[in-house]
């Protein structure tokens, strides 16, 4: 389940990057990532759950953190030729183009 919860953060922060580029959807899916979250943290506080929130929080942030250092980041590249969508992540893995 922390590793849903990383795949997760790492939906929310393409989303929240992206969200220029993705209009209103993007603001409902991070809406509707936050309300989810919470809702299962809220469970894992019930007595007697068994779930371990300290895994769903360390893995929406380690997600969050990978998907923000090196996940996409497109921008629009203008030029006199057109518009075209570049990928510019914040740490470029040296093997990938």
């Amino acid at each position: 389940s922390g590793a849903i919860f990383g795949l997760v953060g790492a939906l929310g922060v393409f989303l929240w990057r992206h969200e220029e580029l993705l209009g209103a959807g993007s603001r409902a899916g991070l809406n509707s990532i936050l309300q989810t979250c919470a809702l299962n943290l809220m469970i894992g506080l019930i007595p007697g759950s068994q779930i371990d929130n300290w895994g769903h929080i360390g893995g929406a942030i380690g997600g969050a953190a990978v998907a923000f250092l090196i996940g996409p980041n497109f921008k629009m590249q203008r030029s006199l030729m057109g518009n075209k969508l570049v990928d510019e992540p914040l740490v470029p893995l040296p093997f990938a183009r």
